[in-house]
């Protein structure tokens, strides 16, 4: 299967706005979205040009049949430590955060990435989070997880997926240059395609690659026989051995199994929310309801580069 890394052309004026940060241009002499993906070489979701790459920053329009009500309210409920509550101190730096103010200032900079207001615009309702977002997030997850009590995790970029599915092995084994893999509990592969965020997981430990779709609507069971035969090569090319695919699970995870959208909006806050819960291996109890209150929470996370 091949990934759609294009950007939809039909947009907004803010989201236009938002392309600006992607576009290629003579003056700024910045190489094109796809080339400077190529040279990023970390295995982390830190490397240099992700701050230009936002293939996902201008998304495309979803079905009209994904649309629902967008402002429910949070299951105000829930109790416990997957829903800590937010103070009004906390609040207030959500509301300055999202208030008026220069679109490019930089509101938090960290793993090599900045995140500036334009980023953390898309973080209101009913706006369809930036790749930025996404990666940064996912950073804070990989830092989280270096403490003790958590599962180790290694967390890729989007454009992982994108090359190995059109380009193969050969075009993300450096990727993995200063880390093994199979010392790793979970490994996240965020996916975009097709104007929408997903997201594989690899867990070594259980040895099962697993694919949640938050608008399941087909299951795609090639993009986990892709990630296995990419293990199946890493195994050979840096441990000298072969997997046994007997010993494997690969699952598209059905609708019913899995927290589901019921809007267009939504799917990147929830590859988000997947990868929170499963690196700390909690089931994911959580619905659309409780998007509202999570996306004002990733605002102080992010600003804070702390994860509740």
């Amino acid at each position: 299967m091949s990934a759609d890394c294009t950007v939809p052309q039909q947009v907004s004026k803010m989201e236009m706005f938002a392309a600006h940060r992607v576009e290629n241009t003579v003056e700024d002499g910045r190489p094109g979205q796809l080339a400077a993906a190529e040279n990023q070489n970390g295995s982390d979701i830190s490397g240099d040009g992700l701050y230009e790459l936002h293939p996902a920053s201008v998304p495309c329009r979803k079905s009209p049949t994904l649309e629902v009500e967008a402002n429910k309210s949070p299951d105000l409920g829930k109790k416990g430590d997957d829903f800590p509550p937010i103070t009004e101190a906390m609040e207030r730096e959500i509301e300055a955060a999202f208030s008026r103010g220069n679109p490019n200032d930089v509101l938090s900079s960290a793993f090599k990435m900045d995140i500036i207001r334009l980023d953390i615009w898309r973080l209101k309702r009913s706006r369809w989070l930036s790749a930025q977002i996404i990666h940064f997030y996912l950073n804070l997850v990989t830092e989280r997880s270096k403490k003790e009590e958590y599962p180790a995790v290694q967390a890729f970029t989007i454009y992982f997926y994108c090359k190995l599915a059109t380009r193969g092995y050969a075009a993300v084994k450096k990727y993995t240059e200063d880390v093994n893999l199979f010392t790793k509990h979970i490994v996240f592969v965020p996916v975009f395609m097709n104007c929408h965020f997903t997201l594989a997981v690899i867990d070594i430990r259980k040895k099962t690659i697993k694919y949640f779709d938050s608008a399941a609507v087909k299951r795609k069971n090639e993009i986990c026989e892709t990630l296995f035969k990419y293990l199946q090569e890493e195994s050979q090319q840096k441990r000298h051995l072969e997997l046994d695919r007997s010993e494997w699970t690969l699952r598209s995870m059905r609708s019913h199994e899995i927290p589901q959208q019921e809007n267009g909006d939504d799917c990147g806050v929830f590859v988000c929310k997947y990868a929170d819960y499963i690196s700390r291996d909690r089931p994911l109890t959580f619905t659309q309801s409780d998007m509202p209150y999570f996306r004002k929470r990733m605002v102080w996370e992010i600003i804070h580069q702390q994860l509740l």
